[in-house]
């Protein structure tokens, strides 16, 4: 991925399956990973604690949009977008 609005639009789809599989399991986190690697194999990693759970979608959607925002600018391509989700609590 070129640009940081097609890296935006990869993590957006993340997002979704993350969502599902927490609906899946019925579980929330309060913790959020995302972690880049680049096309010269290179890897930076960003994480936020909330205060509590995320309950939404959009909830994960905007932590996961302000860990990449604060990434920004991107120092190559990206190659692998990542995300997972820690301290999880049955909802």
């Amino acid at each position: 991925m070129h640009t940081l609005e097609e890296v935006r639009q990869g993590l957006h789809d993340i997002v979704d399956d993350v969502w599902a599989k927490s609906m899946e399991y019925n579980a929330r986190g309060r913790h959020i990973s995302l972690r880049l690697r680049f096309s010269d194999f290179t890897v930076v990693a960003k994480g936020r604690t909330l205060k509590t759970t995320f309950e939404t979608r959009d909830d994960l959607a905007v932590v996961c949009v302000g860990l990449l925002d604060s990434l920004a600018p991107l120092s190559s391509d990206v190659r692998l977008i990542g995300v997972s989700v820690g301290m999880l609590a049955q909802s």
